[in-house]
């Protein structure tokens, strides 16, 4: 059997990292597969391995703007010359295999796997310009239903795509895999220690869904119950600016400092003592999942997304209402008076859930049920 796993480009971001696991990964489950993009080059892309086939879409060097980013036609014609039993979809890519599939120009079971928490992030949107993202918006409601078979990253999304009429039989929820570090490895990565006392941590794009503006409210609200709070924000982003003035505005700057972007973060999320994420929504907050397990507990905000179901309250994590500064502020120093969450805990949790192996062959089982195989998994 031969999947497609088609994205816009492996680079560094969250779906980026999955597809490439999968590419890696799904041909010990007996399912060849082949990555399509849309642009070449890219962190993860590099990192794929050599006998794993990958093009890139010849409409993606096309100057013009809507066949660029979504290349319906070239991708059919892709698709019909190379028959393959099943395409995986992701991001834009999603769109434009929906549209294909729609239009009747392919005939091949497409399995759709959105990023993001359609209604929070169309909201956010729709605030910044109805007439452009409610169209969008329409359009992510009609690729929903567009493909054989769903892809959920958490219940919240599940619970999303319910409200647009989605069949719970045409839906999974499947969570982001990850492969565990080595604890000599993570001991070694932990003798590198983060400024402060407690040190923070925050990763992501500096903007709006991130809540980067809150947690560094709630830093302001913590400087005299913890006088030797840090945090260390890594990413870049539009918000930059914004977050810098603010930063100046709260007096700050001996206790919020913005790194950019890192490209081995997790040196620095393994050396403090705790990661922080105060997002607004998520779709799979891979940064969560990559800090548990490197063993650093995380304090996050229960937002729409998949984040309840990986920070589990006197297991994994801290929870608080999100939107909230006083909130953000609170749990961060309940986190700091508490016990501390053993290693081992947080990475047994995470082993249990989303190892590799365990998450991989619940994607071979969607993409085998979506082709009508019928064959056994061979891994």
């Amino acid at each position: 059997m031969k999947a497609l796993l088609f994205i816009p480009q492996l680079d560094r971001g969250g779906p980026d990292r999955v597809f490439a696991e999968l590419a890696a990964h799904l041909p010990a489950f007996g399912i060849g597969t082949e990555v399509l993009v849309q642009e070449p080059g890219g962190d993860y892309w590099d990192l794929l391995p050599a006998d794993v086939p990958r093009v890139v879409l010849p409409s993606g060097n096309s100057p013009r703007g809507a066949s660029k980013a979504y290349p319906v036609g070239a991708f059919a014609e892709y698709v019909r010359a190379t028959k393959p039993d099943v395409v995986l979809c992701t991001l834009r890519s999603l769109m434009t295999a929906a549209a294909a599939s729609m239009l009747g120009k392919i005939k091949v079971p497409v399995v759709t796997r959105p990023a993001n928490h359609l209604t929070r992030n169309s909201m956010e949107l729709l605030r910044k310009s109805p007439a452009k993202h409610g169209l969008s918006w329409l359009a992510g409601i009609a690729s929903l239903h567009a493909g054989r078979h769903l892809v959920c990253q958490s219940q919240d999304l599940y619970d999303d795509f319910r409200r647009y009429g989605v069949p719970a039989s045409r839906m999974t929820i499947i969570g982001n895999p990850i492969e565990l570090p080595q604890v000599e490895r993570i001991e070694k990565l932990k003798q590198q220690r983060q400024p402060g006392a407690p040190s923070l941590v925050a990763v992501g794009r500096l903007m709006p869904q991130k809540g980067f503006d809150l947690l560094i409210e709630s830093i302001a609200l913590l400087r005299t119950r913890l006088p030797q709070v840090h945090l260390g924000i890594f990413g870049e982003g539009p918000d930059r600016s914004i977050l810098e003035t603010q930063i100046r505005r709260l007096n700050l700057e001996q206790h919020v400092r913005l790194n950019g972007f890192v490209r081995e973060v997790d040196r620095s999320v393994a050396g403090a003592d705790f990661l922080v994420s105060s997002s607004r929504y998520e779709g799979f907050p891979n940064v969560v999942l990559e800090a548990l397990s490197l063993g650093t507990p995380v304090i996050a905000t229960a937002c729409p997304g998949g984040t309840r179901e990986l920070v589990v309250p006197g297991e994994t994590g801290w929870l608080c209402a999100p939107n909230s500064a006083s909130a953000l502020a609170d749990a961060i120093e309940a986190a700091v008076k508490a016990p501390i969450l053993p290693m081992d805990q947080l990475r047994g949790f995470i082993e249990r859930h989303y190892s590799t192996a365990h998450v991989v062959g619940q994607y071979a089982g969607v993409l085998r049920r979506a082709a009508g195989k019928a064959e056994e998994a061979t891994r």
